[in-house]
């Protein structure tokens, strides 16, 4: 027979009807402590009248272990202890510890004492279940278990050194960082991006036009009076070239009709010979008088008339 079929066999006993007596379990236990800490369990038996059989089962969270028992009023010699470490009760797992008292039960009072530590935090439910013959009892205990200085505990709330997301995400869940979407503002910091990129562009290009206007108007001007003094289209073009001016411009100006026309209507006067004849026209017209003074001023020797 195993430890399982043990403790059935004793829950069962309930159902034996005989009424031999009656026993009452009276637990004394902290009603709170610190994880890690060691502390006492008692359980008091008391028979109405003198029983041959009890056996008592303590159901404890899982994975607590009784570190030392004892029992007063009673021969130790004479309780069996059994341990079965994984128990499903009630819907838990559980750790069970079923002590048999071989010699039953009179009416003094006897006293069941263990020891053992808190291995986890939070309420922890303590199930005593005692069976005799002719009856079956339960009592439950909570004890609350807190975490202890310096104690870095999962499941606590806090996000203690040591803990992370991976580790305790009780204590340490995971961030869920709020992105914002950027997407408009990005949509529209390139929208003006372009706007000013064009703007700049076409404003270079405005002023190139205007720069490029105003030195076609430069050089209209230049020709336009070089051919009013005589020089030929072609000459002043050459002129231009020799000295570097773009040739797209020159050749956009000698089209203009204007400058073709005035070309052609004008004859080309040589300074020299303008000269040459206002002189003649001045001398003409000095007298003889004038003609004496003037070789003398110049120091030149008259010879002939005044017209030589």
């Amino acid at each position: 027979m195993n430890k399982r079929e043990i403790i059935i066999i004793l829950l069962l006993l309930c159902m034996i009807p005989i009424a031999l007596g009656d026993v009452n379990v009276n637990r004394k236990m902290p009603s709170s402590t610190q994880l890690g800490n060691t502390f006492n369990v008692s359980l008091e038996f008391k028979s109405s009248k003198h029983i041959d059989a009890f056996d008592v089962v303590e159901f404890l969270p899982y994975g607590w272990e009784i570190t030392n028992w004892t029992v007063y009023g009673y021969n130790k010699n004479s309780v069996v202890l059994e341990n079965i470490p994984n128990y499903q009760y009630q819907g838990k797992i559980r750790t069970a510890y079923h002590w048999s008292f071989r010699e039953g039960l009179d009416t003094s009072q006897v006293l069941l004492v263990y020891t053992l530590k808190a291995k986890d935090t939070g309420s922890q439910e303590f199930i005593t279940v005692w069976t005799y013959p002719g009856g079956f009892k339960t009592n439950t205990t909570i004890i609350s278990v807190v975490p202890g200085e310096g104690v870095v505990y999962c499941g606590n709330g806090v996000c203690e050194l040591g803990e992370t997301s991976n580790t305790c995400p009780q204590d340490c869940p995971k961030v869920k960082v709020k992105v914002m979407d950027i997407t408009p503002i990005l949509t529209i910091l390139a929208a003006i991006v372009v706007i000013l990129t064009f703007f700049y562009i076409y404003s270079k290009y405005i002023r190139r036009i205007v720069k490029i206007r105003t030195t076609i108007e430069d050089l209209r001007a230049y020709i336009k009076l070089g051919l009013t003094r005589g020089y030929k289209l072609r000459e002043l073009v050459n002129t231009l070239r020799g000295e570097g001016i773009d040739t797209t411009a020159i050749e956009e100006i000698v089209k203009d009709k204007e400058i073709q026309k005035l070309e052609k209507g004008t004859k080309k006067v040589y300074p020299e010979s303008k000269v040459i004849k206002e002189i003649k026209r001045v001398v003409e017209s000095l007298s003889k008088e004038d003609m004496d003074s003037l070789y003398k001023e110049l120091g030149i020797k008259r010879i002939g008339n005044k017209k030589d």
